[in-house]
């Protein structure tokens, strides 16, 4: 007998309703665990989400404890038609007085003028190809040669350092024109030709020496900076003081150059994360709402974990930084508030921004210990340390002379790549192509470092791309060991801030396997080590990268929620089996059920038909 019955024909019970309502009986244990889902899929999107909000905050706070931050420079000129400037933080605070006496420039040579610049010259013989050389390059030229193609060919030698082009005078008149690419009297061009096809050409003029016909002479850029004259090859002027970059534009003018402190830099940094930490309290207290007319609790409704976490950024902010003078030891001096309870502002950072700029310009080395920015470099001379350079064998390992290229130049204070090759300017080994190359810088005792600091060669001359450490390893002496700190591959910057837990140590090292110049030497500018700080910008954001990094307590706050819902959903899978089973289990039974009803339904049937065949057999009979 098939199992298709419909529900109560013979029985007349309704037992698929029945089913129905025994079935919805047996699920509520599964609704709750599919409720528990989805409230803990909300948990961890409120974590994630307030995760990506610490971790801006965290970025922000790093920017806090950073000397770029407070100690960046601005330079302004009275005449950005002479000239226009840049400033480093290592630029001394003050007025330049810079006259442009000559800009440098490229020596540019010109032909005599042609009737075509695709017409053959004739410059030699047809039977002869004169091999010219300029700047010590070979270009040959020949008879079929226009100055298209000549101008093609020299653009074609390599490191000829010269660029070729064509200038049209008029309808009929053009001629060659050859530029060094540098400026400076040190890159005239050099001319040799044996066979008179420049001669010829005119670029060349024969006398009583053979001479370029020069259009513009190859000079040196002179300034004079504060009475002090000065010539550079080029109008990019980066060493005349340290970290002020020049960019000559007009000569004999005298303009003055104003370096100050940029304040506002400062200003932006605090703002940016004021503005940050009362987002994200925001967002924070929203997942730990009540809506009494709707009824509805935020996700982190009543967790101790979220509590204390906006409990501990509260006290990070607003906490006294020891060591600081007592009037300048909080935020609250510096005009940074929390908003007063009952207000709009309850909980949130409230900045006075007139109050932060005043203290900026007058305290700004205080405000810049107060947030962590001003550290004590460990890792300089001045202080007793000591560095020393060593190949993979542990062997010295430093290029010559020791007072433009040792060790000691790397902890100097100096970080400006522009000195580089000069004395004080930086490391560089002296086993060009071998590595590893170690610089390795003792303290002299025993410190607590929570940063370090690694500047490569940077300079406009000699980008970190090409001439930087490439791959390379931060260690520290654990009093038995060197212990990896941070391993980086692939550097193309000149300044890499390395920033881990605190350790104890002595010594630390910056172990180089590669440079971005195959098989050229290791150069750092400088070395630096800070020793830990409890100022407000590097708290928090210790604090934080606690919180955020992979590892931390928000991530495995999601990963356990995750893992939590992984096996409810293994329950809910196992009890949707059971279930089904069991609603199959039922309808079978009512089935069964059904069809012993039509049984005994039909066995009574036959026998009332019987009973009243006999009856009217019996009445027949009478």
């Amino acid at each position: 007998m098939s199992d298709i019955m419909l529900s109560g024909v013979t029985s007349g019970l309704d037992w698929e309703a029945l089913i129905e309502k025994l079935m919805a009986v047996d699920r509520k244990p599964l609704l709750e665990l599919e409720t528990r889902q989805k409230t803990n899929e909300e948990k961890k999107n409120a974590w994630k989400d307030i995760n990506t909000r610490l971790y801006n905050l965290q970025t922000k706070a790093q920017s806090l404890k950073s000397r770029e931050t407070f100690y960046s420079k601005r330079a302004e000129c009275s005449d950005t038609q002479v000239l226009t400037a840049t400033a480093t933080s290592a630029v001394p605070v003050g007025a330049y007085t810079v006259e442009v006496v000559q800009l440098a420039r490229a020596h540019t040579v010109a032909s005599a003028t042609q009737a075509s610049s695709t017409e053959a010259l004739n410059l030699v013989d047809p039977s002869v190809t004169a091999y010219t050389v300029i700047n010590g390059k070979t270009v040959a030229i020949e008879s079929q040669d226009s100055l298209t193609s000549i101008r093609d060919k020299i653009n074609g030698t390599p490191d000829i350092s010269v660029t070729a082009s064509i200038v049209q005078v008029s309808a009929s008149e053009y001629r060659l024109v050859i530029t060094a690419k540098e400026t400076g009297s040190a890159s005239a061009i050099t001319f040799a030709d044996d066979q008179n096809a420049l001669v010829n050409l005119g670029v060349l003029i024969q006398g009583e020496t053979t001479q370029p016909n020069t259009v513009q002479e190859a000079k040196d850029a002179v300034v004079v900076v504060n009475s002090i004259s000065i010539t550079r090859s080029t109008n990019t002027i980066t060493d005349a003081v340290g970290g002020l970059t020049l960019q000559l534009k007009q000569e004999g003018q005298t303009v003055t150059v104003t370096v100050s402190n940029h304040v506002q830099k400062a200003i932006d940094a605090i703002k940016a994360f004021v503005d940050q930490y009362n987002s994200a309290e925001d967002f924070m207290a929203s997942k730990m709402t009540y809506d009494k007319e709707k009824k509805l609790a935020g996700p982190l409704l009543g967790d101790s974990t979220l509590a204390g976490l906006r409990s501990m950024l509260r006290q990070k902010v607003t906490a006294a930084v020891p060591g600081m003078p007592a009037n300048l030891n909080s935020v609250a001096a510096i005009g940074l508030t929390t908003g007063a309870y009952g207000t709009s502002t309850a909980n949130k950072l409230v900045l006075d921004e007139a109050k932060l700029r005043e203290q900026l310009e007058e305290n700004l080395d205080d405000v810049a210990r107060l947030f962590g920015a001003n550290p004590t470099n460990v890792a300089l001379a001045t202080s007793g340390a000591t560095a020393s350079a060593l190949d993979g064998l542990g062997n010295p390992n430093e290029s010559s002379p020791a007072s433009v290229y040792g060790a000691a130049n790397a902890i100097n204070g100096d970080v400006v790549s522009d000195r580089w090759g000069t004395a004080g300017g930086g490391w560089m080994d002296g086993t060009e192509g071998v590595y590893p190359d170690i610089l390795e810088v003792d303290f002299g005792s025993v410190k607590t470092i929570d940063q370090i600091n690694v500047w490569t060669l940077n300079s406009t001359a000699y980008p970190a791309s090409s001439y930087g450490i490439k791959d390379y390893t931060i260690q520290y002496f654990d009093g038995s060991s060197w212990v990896d700190i941070e391993a980086v591959t692939g550097n193309t910057a000149g300044l890499r801030i390395h920033s881990f837990d605190p350790v104890n140590t002595q010594k630390i090292r910056v172990n180089v396997s590669a440079v971005n110049g195959a098989g050229d030497y290791t150069r750092i500018v400088e070395v630096e080590a800070f020793q830990y700080d409890e100022g407000i910008g590097a708290s928090i954001y210790r604090v934080l990268k606690g919180y955020t990094e992979s590892g931390g307590v928000l991530p495995r706050k999601q990963k356990t929620l995750e893992e939590q819902n992984k096996r409810i959903s293994d329950r809910i899978e196992r009890a949707e089996a059971r279930l089904a089973m069991r609603e199959e289990n039922l309808r079978r039974q009512f089935i069964a059920m059904e069809t012993a009803v039509a049984r005994l339904k039909n066995q009574g049937n036959w026998l009332t038909s019987q009973i009243n065949l006999m009856s009217q057999n019996w009445l027949g009979n009478r």
